[in-house]
């Protein structure tokens, strides 16, 4: 089970108030293989900002700007982006 690598894709649009929060679950578990990738679909408020802090904190932590705008082309974009065969 320590091998698994498990990509984590995080859907983000305008969720400058939930966004540390689920970053903070995610980097707090024991299990460490893993990647963060933070979708945002072109939020307007700090989203984007304060994934950049956490990205400065954690390496595995990642921000991919999705200009598509809706939530399947940021599915997929975050699917495309994952380096890891594992996606949740």
């Amino acid at each position: 089970m320590k091998d698994l690598q498990i990509s984590v894709v995080v859907i983000a649009f305008n969720e400058e108030q939930n966004i540390s929060n689920i970053l903070d679950s995610l980097v707090g578990l024991e299990y460490v293989n893993f990647e963060v990738l933070v979708v945002d679909g072109g939020s307007k408020d700090r989203t984007q900002e304060i994934v950049k802090k956490y990205i400065k904190k954690d390496k595995r932590i990642k921000l991919v700007v999705d200009k598509g705008g809706s939530i399947t082309s940021s599915r997929n974009l975050g699917v495309k982006k994952a380096k890891f065969d594992y996606i949740a």
